[in-house]
């Protein structure tokens, strides 16, 4: 039996004594040479020999280039730990600034900070502190105790809005941000269950508004987007199912439920069903946009990393602040067109 360790030496070192760049005529001259030191032909040679043989050319001949490519590699992950850390600087000095920024305006009116607040979602990336957010929120909502299914339909409605906004409005991205969304929901509603119902039904209300804003903001977007970005049929047949991909998550997220989150849940999501109207309207009128403006191909965006928990507090509470305004604003308003009358 051949010892396979001294045949590899043996063939390394007689690879290595060629002086031909042609990888045929090495080959040919490993072979002779197996046939004449070991009597060995092309079909005696064994799997583990025929193995070591060419192992051997392989490590031999790929030598230079694995070098080149561990380098490389190391290159790679040395520059993805530098934009990791730069993208982490990038996101804490702009929290800086916006908190300089509310710190400065601590006096302005509640309409000024909801501005403050707006920009501040609109400039920094929601989606790894999206848990946080919307926990905390909630959470300060039911601390107020006042208007909470409407407090909490806004909250879902800007937040929903906010971080789809930060990346291609594409079927996996969606299911993950409304899936975070009701999921963090579900579990506030049943610490609480003597405010679930507002806080579930608030939540897929809000959910399924923010969908259709989002779907809305893509729409106008097409009218403006240059020819060269085009948009692939699957993402047309996607958006096309929005109202069912929203139910199914709902239904999925029910399954995951204590028996009376779920009860809620369902019932909920059959009443909503009636009211998913605007999402199947939107979500038609901007796939046929879609194919009158392009015909194929799809523009994508990247969502950078960053944030901290205490940092989603903040927001989270500033978010609470947002969404009533907005509701004091719309009463005001209401208020205003009943006197007139």
């Amino acid at each position: 039996m051949i010892d396979l360790e001294q045949l590899q030496r043996d063939i390394r070192a007689t690879n290595k004594q060629l002086d031909t760049p042609d990888l045929e005529a090495r080959i040919t001259t490993l072979k002779s040479y197996l046939e004449r030191e070991y009597k060995l032909t092309e079909n005696d040679l064994t799997v583990p020999e025929l193995r070591v043989l060419i192992d051997t050319v392989l490590y031999e001949q790929t030598a230079a280039l694995s070098d080149e490519v561990e380098e490389l590699m190391v290159q790679k992950e040395r520059i993805e730990r530098q934009l990791e850390r730069k993208s982490e600087q990038l996101q804490e000095e702009k929290h800086r600034i916006f908190d300089t920024f509310e710190s400065l305006f601590a006096s302005a009116s509640t309409e000024t900070q909801a501005k403050l607040h707006q920009i501040r979602l609109q400039s920094i990336d929601l989606f790894d502190m999206l848990e946080e957010v919307v926990e905390s929120a909630i959470i300060t909502t039911l601390e107020k105790n006042h208007d909470i299914k409407e407090t909490v339909e806004e909250i879902c409605k800007e937040i929903t809005y906010e971080t789809l906004a930060e990346g291609p409005l594409e079927t996996g991205r969606i299911r993950l941000v409304i899936g975070t969304i009701l999921r963090t929901a579900v579990n506030v509603a049943e610490a609480t269950p003597n405010q679930a119902e507002a806080i579930l039904s608030g939540s897929l209300r809000g959910i399924r508004s923010g969908l259709v804003k989002s779907i809305r903001r893509l729409k106008k977007q097409l009218l403006f987007l240059p020819e060269e970005l085009k948009l692939t049929e699957a993402m047309q047949t996607e958006l096309l199912r929005t109202d069912s991909l929203l139910t199914q998550l709902i239904q999925d997220e029910a399954q995951q439920c204590d028996q009376e989150t779920r009860i809620q849940l369902e019932k909920l999501s059959k009443e909503m069903r009636y009211d998913l109207e605007e999402l199947v309207e939107v979500s038609r009128e901007t796939v046929e946009l879609m194919k009158t403006q392009f015909s194929q191909a799809i523009s994508r965006s990247q969502v950078l990393n960053s944030k901290t928990a205490s940092e989603a507090k903040r927001m989270g509470v500033s978010a609470w602040r947002s969404a009533k305004t907005a509701l004091e604003g719309a009463l005001q308003n209401a208020k205003e067109k009943i006197e007139k009358k």
